[in-house]
């Protein structure tokens, strides 16, 4: 099946495609396991109810990887593994980078 890109972005290689797919779905599960704990820790949800959600996408993650690791080989999962550790590094930085403009705003004073 032919892929659609925009005229003048070079098509992206298979392999950085899955890995970046990847990637995104790992993420995924860590961002809403932050966020279950943050709602945790904010009465908003019972911590039974975050338990109990973790352990199932704990689960559900743990099933992936073992599909991953059977379908790819350990050479392609080391190389997902640098590919990730690499792109949650950037991911940090541009985060920190957006977020030092936010700290020193003062929220106080109303835009005029």
């Amino acid at each position: 099946m032919p892929k659609s890109h925009e005229l003048g972005q070079p098509e992206m290689p298979q392999e950085v495609e899955l890995f970046l797919s990847l990637h995104a779905l790992n993420s995924a599960f860590s961002r809403i396991v932050t966020v279950l704990g943050l709602l945790s820790t904010t009465r908003i949800l019972t911590p039974q109810s975050v338990q109990t959600t973790t352990a199932s996408l704990e689960a559900l993650r743990t099933a992936l990887n073992f599909e991953l690791r059977e379908a790819l080989g350990q050479g392609k999962l080391d190389n997902l593994d640098q590919f990730s550790k690499t792109l949650r590094r950037m991911e940090h930085e541009l985060i920190e980078e957006c977020m030092d403009p936010l700290y020193h705003l003062d929220i106080t004073t109303p835009n005029a």
